[in-house]
């Protein structure tokens, strides 16, 4: 009997493990396409909580960032009265006390001196003498005297009324100087408590935001494996059933090119007849043919699923990288964004990494696309390769470019992914 190949048919076991692992694959890329957003990990009401505390507190402070003293005016001006103050000093044509007691003892004197005039001349019969003279004159300067001897008084006097004011002044800063040191402890105690609770509030929101992207990093590890397992399911039982179909395919044509064989031996103990004998060496030859073609085809097989492979790793590898620097990325806007600390404002522009913007990002993917292209046809040297091949000379120029263009920063992530499905290499 001729041997005819029967080409491989999976099994329709085989072909739904297929269709599962490709949904598992499909369904993980929209999961990292999509990204990571507050609140993907399953923590949205305690972020909303948490956030919605942090900004009643900001938004209910009514302390001003430094202390101000309800009273400052005032305790400027005692403060300069008593600082600005000139030391004592005393003159007697400026003291108005002693001044009205001179003119009172220069009065007292002239009246004491007429009177002593007066007496001396009735003892004279009215006329004037250079005793009485004398002796008016003795009584004037004795009122002068009393005067030049209250001196001292008047002194003491001013000096103890620039002490009193001195010490008023003194006692006027001091009041005010303690009740703006009780204001300002009050400020102080106030906005120490203010800042501890801004504080606890903010580490509960970072805590909460870690949390959230620790459950989105895990989903996505569990959709990994998940894809992971079945495509790995797919790749066993794809080999066993080629390995079984193989070796049947085998058996028959080694049974075909026997029986041929047996056939072309009686075929020569009965006839011995040339021409027939090459008619059968040219079937056995065809048998083999076809045994060739199958372990061609067998072969192609192997290469494609080995294809398959490299493609779902390289797929796996890039979406890891992803949400690796999805996480550093979101870790650095957790540490740096929110609320500066103090109150200053509701939130504090964080450091980022430099990032291109759509339109050069956009740019940059177009002209990468002609130049892999064009490398890709270089490459090939302008001859139609097998499609595997060419596949695979631009899939390796393709990740050339790509990855430099985005360390360079001219390429966005997501643009990489688009560049990467025109090539057709996703």
């Amino acid at each position: 009997m001729a041997y005819t190949y029967v080409p491989f048919i999976p099994s329709q076991d085989l072909t739904n493990k297929k269709e599962t692992r490709d949904n598992d694959s499909a369904r993980l890329r929209q999961y990292y396409d999509k990204g990571y957003s507050q609140g993907a990990g399953g923590y949205v009401s305690e972020l909303n909580t948490a956030q919605q505390r942090l900004d009643n507190l900001y938004n209910n402070n009514n302390l001003s960032q430094q202390f101000n003293y309800s009273n400052q005016g005032a305790y400027d001006k005692a403060l300069g009265d008593l600082t600005n103050r000139k030391a004592f000093s005393y003159n007697l044509a400026d003291d108005m006390l002693y001044q009205q007691a001179k003119e009172q003892y220069q009065q007292m004197g002239r009246v004491a001196m007429e009177d002593v005039a007066g007496q001396a001349a009735s003892m004279t019969g009215g006329y004037g003498n250079s005793y009485g003279a004398a002796a008016a004159a003795q009584a004037y300067n004795s009122h002068i005297q009393q005067l030049n001897n209250s001196i001292g008084d008047y002194y003491a006097m001013a000096l103890n009324t620039y002490n009193s004011e001195t010490d008023r002044l003194q006692n006027t800063y001091n009041a005010l100087a303690n009740d703006r040191t009780t204001q300002q402890n009050e400020w102080s105690n106030n906005w120490n408590v203010y800042n501890n609770l801004y504080s606890m509030y903010s580490n509960d929101l970072n805590n909460l935001r870690g949390l959230d992207q620790q459950a989105w990093a895990a989903q996505g590890e569990g959709l990994s494996n998940i894809a992971n397992l079945s495509t790995t399911q797919y790749n066993n039982d794809y080999a066993n059933e080629s390995n079984l179909w193989q070796a049947g395919e085998s058996l028959k044509a080694t049974q075909a090119e026997q029986e041929e064989a047996e056939k072309h031996n009686r075929w020569t103990e009965q006839h011995g007849d040339a021409e027939l004998n090459e008619q059968i060496n040219s079937r056995v030859s065809d048998e083999a043919l076809k045994k060739q073609q199958l372990s061609q085809d067998e072969a192609l097989k192997k290469q494609q699923l080995s294809q398959d492979n490299e493609h779902f790793w390289a797929e796996y590898k890039l979406n890891k990288e992803k949400l690796e620097e999805e996480k550093k990325q979101n870790n650095k806007i957790s540490s740096n964004s929110g609320y500066s600390s103090g109150g200053s404002s509701k939130k504090s522009s964080s450091t980022k990494k430099s990032t291109p913007s759509k339109k050069q990002s956009a740019a940059t993917a177009e002209k990468l696309f002609k130049q892999i292209i064009s490398a890709t046809n270089n490459a090939t040297n302008g001859v139609m390769r097998p499609s595997n091949q060419y596949s695979k000379t631009k899939d390796s120029i393709a990740e050339e470019y790509i990855s430099k263009a985005q360390k360079s920063g001219k390429l966005s992530a997501s643009d990489a992914r688009t560049l990467y499905k025109r090539l057709g290499l996703l």
